[in-house]
C-alpha cells in the first residue's frame, strides 16, 4: 500500500480527505467497517458516519452519506 497511516493527533484540523478515500477503497475491496477504520487510523464510528451519513438530533446537523459504495456481494436486487 502506498498510503501511510497518520499518527494520532497529527491531523491539525485538516480534513481527512485522503483517509476518507482510502477508507472507501478498502470497503469496496470487501473490508468491514472495523477493519477499514483500523487500517486507515480512524474511529469506526467515523467510518460509519462517512458511509451512512449522520442522522440529525440534538445539536448535530444531519449529513448525507459521503460517498455511495456499491455492495461487494454482487448486483442489486432492485
Amino acid at each position: 500500500m502506498d498510503f501511510e497511516i497518520r499518527s494520532k493527533k497529527e491531523n491539525g484540523g485538516r480534513k481527512l480527505s485522503r483517509e476518507r478515500a482510502e477508507y472507501f477503497r478498502l470497503v469496496q475491496l470487501g473490508y468491514s467497517n472495523r477493519e477499514a477504520s483500523e487500517l486507515v487510523g480512524i474511529n469506526p464510528r467515523t467510518g460509519r458516519e462517512w458511509r451512512n451519513g449522520r442522522p440529525g438530533g440534538g445539536r448535530k446537523r444531519p449529513r448525507p452519506p459521503a460517498h455511495i459504495v456499491p455492495a461487494a456481494s454482487g448486483p442489486s436486487r432492485y
